[in-house]
C-alpha cells in the first residue's frame, strides 16, 4: 500500500520494485534465449538428419544432403578448427574450376591411353538370383575369356537389343585398362583434419547413354573374385523399383561434340550408395558404335571412422557399427545393427532394441539400402549411413525439447503484479487529486462568473478560442472562434492594434487595450473598448483544456459613458482642432476663388463703366455675388452633415436649363482668366489650359436630355459646387490652351444621367496617389455620398484626365437659374 505521509518512501520501494523486475526480466530473457537456443540446435540437427535420410536415390549424388554434410565435417574437423591442406580440399571437392588432383592422373592417364583389346564374344547370362523384384531393370553377368562382369540395364526390348555389341565393346575396353591397373597400387595417404588411411581403385566401369552400366569390381590382390562379384551383385540388387542404378545427370556432363581425349572429371569424395563407402570417381566421355558413354573408375577411401564420429557435434550421438552383411539371406538391418553394436557406451542400446523389435513386428523385410531413418516412441531420430562395405555409422538426434524458466518467470510476473498494483494505485490517487483540484478551479472560475469577468484560452499559433467561461460566452464569444477574426472589432484601426500586440519583434505584451465586437444576446453586435490581460500557461490545466502551447487572457470591458471620458479629454481637443482644419479647408475651397474673382470683376467694372456698355459683365458680376452667398450657405450645410448619412431631403431639382446656365457662367469665368494673366498668377492656374486661351471657348458642352428629366439635390449650390471643382480640376492639370469638354447623358432605362469632365493633360502630369484629408477630391466625394450620386471616379489615360459620376434621374419642373 502507498503510504501518503511518505512520499520518499514511496519513491524508494517503487525504485526498488522497478530494479528488481527488470534484473528479473533480464535473468527470464536469457533463460528463454538459453533454451531457444539448445531447441533451435536440436531442431536443426533433427532437420538435417531428416534432409539426409529421408529421401534417397539411386546415385547420391540425386541427394547432396548427406555428400554436403559429410564434406563439410571432413574439411573442418567436426568444428574442430584445425587447418586444412589445399591438397586435402582439392580432394574433397570436385576439380570444376580447379586442376585435377595430381594424384590421380595417373590413374587418369590409364583411362585415356587404354585401347580396347581385341572384341572377343562374351556370354551374358543372368545372375541366378530371383528378379521377380525388380520391376524396371535387370541383373545380368557377363563373362568373357579374361574378367567377369555386373551387367545392370533397363528391362526394355529395345535396349536388350543394343546390350550385345555395348557389352562386347565396353568389356573389352574395360580388360584393357584393368589389365595396366592390374598392379594396383596404394594410393597416396592425404593429410587432413581426418587422416585417410589409404586409397584405392574399388571399381572400373562403362554407363552407356540409355543408362546400361557395366562394372568391372577389383580391390585388395589377395581379395576373392567370387566375393568381390557376389557384393556387386548384392550392391546392384538394391532398390528394385528404380529405373536405373545411376544418374546420367551426375556422369554425362561432357562435350561430346569436341575433342573428347581432353576431357575429364573428378567428383570430390561422396558417399557411394553402391556399397563402397567413401569413393571419389575419376570419367572421361568414350563413343561406341556410335554410342555416347563414360569409362571411369571408383576410389574407395579407408579412414577412421571412430575418430569422425567422436569429434561431431555434441547434440548428434554417434556410433560406428561393423555387421557382416554378406548373406543373401533376409536383411534385418536394425537388428544387424543391434548385434554388431560393440560401443562401451549404452546410449544407442534402448533404441536399437525397440527399433530392431519393430522391425521383427513386420510382415516384410526391408530392401537394401544405404541409408536408413527410423523414429523412436521417445522422439529420438536415428540414421543408419553405410561408410564400408561392412561398416554403418549410427546418428542419433534427440527429439526437441525446451525447458522454460517457469520459477523465474513466476517471480517476474509476482514483481509486475505489485509494480502495476501501486501503479494503479498512484493513478487513482492522481486522479482524486485532479478532481480536488478542478473542483478548486470550478470555484474560483464562478467567482469569475458571479464578478462577470469574462476568461478565455487562446492558442497563440492558430489564434482559435480553446475554452471560455460562461460571462465570456454572455459577450458572444464561443469556443472555436478565431479571437483577431471573429471577436475583435472588424476595423483596421483595431486589427492594426490586435496584429501590433503580438509583433514579436517588439514583444509580446501581456496587456492591451483593443476594440470588440459584443453581441449581448441580441442579433445586433456593438463595439465596446476592452482591456486585455493575457498570461503564458506554465503547466496543464486540464478543467481550461489547456497545456503549455496556449495562453489564458482575461477582459474587462470598459464602459465608455463613464470609464473613457476622463481618457477621451485629449482626444475631443484635438478632434476640435481637425474640424477647424475641415472647416478651413472648406473655407478657402468654397470662399476663396470665388471672392477673388468677384473682387477682380466688381474692380475692372468700376473702370469701365463711364466709357463701356457693362451689360453682360454686370450680370456676371451679379451671378457671382448671389453664388458667393449660396456658397457660403453650401459650406455651412456640408460642415453640419459632413460624415452622416445621405439626406432624404430634396431642396431643389436640377433641370438641363440649370446645368446649362452653370456651365455657361462657369465657361465666362474661365474666358476672364485667359485674358488676365494676373489673375491666373492669383488663382494658380499659369499652366492650366486657360493659359494661352484667350479669344477662343474654353468649355465645350454637349447634352443628352430628354425633355421633363431632372435631378434633385439636397442643398441649392450642391451640383455648381461639384461641377465647378471639377471644372478648375481640370484647368488646373489641362495642357495650355486645351478645351474642356463636358458631356451629360441620360440612361432611361435606368433612369440616371451619367456626368463627364474630360480634358488633355499638360506633358509630365502625374496624378496624386495621396489626396490631402480635406482637399477637393475629398469634398467632391463627400457631396457626391450626402446627394446619393455614384463615387466620382477618376482616369488618366493616353494623355487625357476623365472624371464620371452618376446622379438618379426624376420627372419634375425646375427653374432655369444656374446652380
Amino acid at each position: 500500500m502507498i503510504d501518503e505521509k511518505h512520499p520518499d518512501r514511496n519513491r524508494f520501494i517503487n525504485v526498488v520494485l522497478v530494479v528488481a523486475a527488470i534484473m528479473l526480466m533480464t535473468a527470464t530473457i536469457y533463460f528463454v534465449y538459453s533454451a531457444w537456443r539448445t531447441g533451435t540446435a536440436q531442431s536443426r540437427t533433427e532437420t538435417a538428419t531428416r534432409l539426409m535420410a529421408v529421401r534417397t536415390s539411386p546415385r547420391s549424388t540425386e541427394t547432396p544432403g548427406i555428400n554436403a554434410w559429410i564434406s563439410w565435417v571432413l574439411l573442418h574437423g567436426g568444428g574442430s578448427g584445425n587447418s586444412t591442406s589445399e591438397e586435402f580440399i582439392d580432394l574433397v571437392g570436385p576439380a570444376e574450376g580447379r586442376q585435377f588432383p595430381a594424384e590421380f592422373l595417373e590413374l587418369l592417364d590409364v583411362l585415356r591411353t587404354s585401347a580396347p583389346i581385341s572384341v572377343e564374344q562374351v556370354e551374358i547370362r543372368p545372375d541366378g538370383r530371383d528378379e521377380s523384384g525388380l520391376e524396371f531393370r535387370k541383373v545380368e553377368i557377363v563373362e568373357s575369356s579374361d574378367n567377369r562382369f555386373v551387367l545392370t540395364s533397363r528391362d526394355n526390348l529395345e535396349i536388350k537389343q543394343r546390350t550385345g555389341e555395348f557389352a562386347a565393346t565396353a568389356t573389352a575396353h574395360l580388360s584393357a585398362v584393368e589389365d595396366r591397373w592390374s598392379h594396383s597400387p596404394t594410393l597416396p595417404v592425404f593429410e587432413g583434419p581426418f587422416r585417410v588411411k589409404s586409397a584405392r581403385v574399388s571399381r572400373f566401369y562403362v554407363l552407356n547413354e540409355d543408362e546400361s552400366l557395366i562394372s568391372l569390381p577389383v580391390g585388395d590382390p589377395q581379395a576373392d573374385e567370387d566375393q568381390l562379384l557376389q557384393s556387386e551383385t548384392d550392391e546392384f540388387h538394391k532398390n528394385p523399383l528404380s529405373p536405373s542404378f545411376v544418374s546420367n545427370t551426375f556422369f554425362f556432363n561432357f562435350r561430346f561434340d569436341d575433342s573428347l581425349a581432353a576431357q575429364a572429371f573428378y567428383s570430390g569424395m561422396y558417399l557411394d550408395l553402391g556399397g563402397l563407402g567413401l569413393v571419389a570417381s575419376v570419367t572421361r566421355p568414350v563413343v561406341y558404335e556410335g554410342q555416347r558413354c563414360v569409362i571411369g573408375a571408383d576410389i574407395a577411401f579407408e579412414m577412421d571412422w571412430e575418430q569422425f564420429a567422436s569429434t561431431l557435434a555434441p547434440d548428434l550421438a554417434s556410433e560406428v557399427v561393423h555387421v557382416d552383411n554378406s548373406s543373401s539371406g533376409a536383411w534385418n538391418p536394425w537388428r544387424e545393427f543391434r548385434d554388431g553394436y560393440r560401443g562401451e557406451s549404452t546410449r544407442f542400446d534402448a533404441e536399437l532394441d525397440e527399433l530392431a523389435e519393430l522391425e521383427s513386428l513386420a510382415a516384410t523385410s526391408p530392401e537394401r539400402k544405404s541409408i536408413y531413418l527410423a523414429n523412436t516412441r521417445s522422439g529420438s531420430n536415428v540414421t543408419a549411413i553405410q561408410v564400408d562395405r561392412s561398416t554403418w555409422l549410427l546418428l542419433m538426434s534427440p527429439g526437441s525439447e525446451v525447458r522454460l524458466p517457469w520459477v523465474t518467470m513466476l517471480l517476474t510476473g509476482l514483481v509486475l503484479a505489485g509494480l502495476f498494483l501501486r501503479i494503479e494505485q498512484g493513478r487513482r490517487r492522481a486522479i482524486t487529486a485532479r478532481q480536488n483540484a478542478k473542483d478548486e478551479l470550478q470555484e474560483k472560475e464562478n467567482l469569475l462568473n458571479t464578478m462577470q469577468v469574462p476568461l478565455m484560452v487562446v492558442d497563440p499559433n492558430t489564434d482559435e478560442i480553446v475554452y471560455c467561461n460562461n460571462a465570456a460566452g454572455d459577450i458572444g464569444m464561443k469556443r472555436g472562434q478565431k479571437f483577431g477574426r471573429d471577436v475583435v472589432a472588424d476595423t483596421s484601426v483595431a486589427q492594426d492594434q490586435y496584429r501590433l500586440t503580438h509583433d514579436p519583434v517588439g514583444g509580446h505584451r501581456r496587456a492591451y487595450g483593443v476594440p470588440i465586437r459584443v453581441r449581448n444576446g441580441s442579433a445586433k453586435e456593438s463595439s465596446r473598448h476592452a482591456i486585455v490581460r493575457s498570461v503564458a500557461v506554465t503547466a496543464p490545466i486540464d478543467t481550461l483544456q489547456a497545456d503549455e502551447r496556449h495562453r489564458l487572457g482575461i477582459l474587462f470591458v470598459v464602459d465608455e459613458e463613464i470609464d473613457l471620458p476622463v481618457l477621451l479629454n485629449e482626444k475631443i481637443t484635438l478632434t476640435r482642432h481637425d474640424e477647424m482644419r475641415r472647416l478651413s479647408g472648406l473655407m478657402n475651397h468654397g470662399i476663396g476663388s470665388i471672392s477673388r474673382v468677384l473682387s477682380r470683376r466688381t474692380s475692372a467694372l468700376a473702370e469701365k463703366c463711364s466709357h463701356e456698355s457693362t451689360g453682360s459683365a454686370a450680370d456676371l458680376s451679379n451671378w457671382l455675388a448671389t453664388y458667393l452667398s449660396n456658397r457660403i450657405q453650401l459650406i455651412a450645410w456640408t460642415l453640419e452633415h459632413w460624415g452622416r448619412s445621405a439626406s432624404a431631403d430634396q431642396q431643389r431639382l436640377i433641370s438641363q436649363a440649370n446645368v446649362e446656365r452653370t456651365v455657361e457662367r462657369l465657361a465666362q469665368i474661365f474666358e476672364l482668366a485667359a485674358s488676365d494673366r494676373e489673375l491666373r498668377e492669383q488663382l494658380h492656374w499659369n499652366n492650366g489650359c486657360v493659359s494661352g486661351s484667350e479669344g477662343r471657348e474654353i468649355v465645350e458642352a454637349h447634352f443628352d436630355w430628354s425633355e421633363g428629366s431632372c435631378f434633385s439635390v439636397p442643398s441649392e449650390g450642391v451640383f455648381g459646387f461639384f461641377l465647378s471643382e471639377a471644372f478648375i480640376n481640370a484647368v488646373r492639370h489641362g495642357r495650355p490652351g486645351g478645351i474642356i469638354e463636358f458631356k451629360s447623358e441620360e440612361n432611361r432605362a435606368r433612369n440616371e444621367f451619367l456626368f463627364t469632365v474630360r480634358n488633355s493633360c499638360r506633358d509630365g502630369f502625374k496624378p496624386v496617389v495621396e489626396e490631402k484629408p480635406y482637399g477637393g477630391q475629398a469634398i467632391m466625394r463627400e457631396l457626391a455620398r450626402l446627394s446619393g450620386w455614384s463615387e466620382p471616379l477618376r482616369v488618366v489615360e493616353n494623355g487625357e484626365y476623365t472624371i464620371s459620376w452618376t446622379v438618379p434621374s426624376i420627372r419634375g419642373k425646375s427653374s432655369v437659374q444656374g446652380d
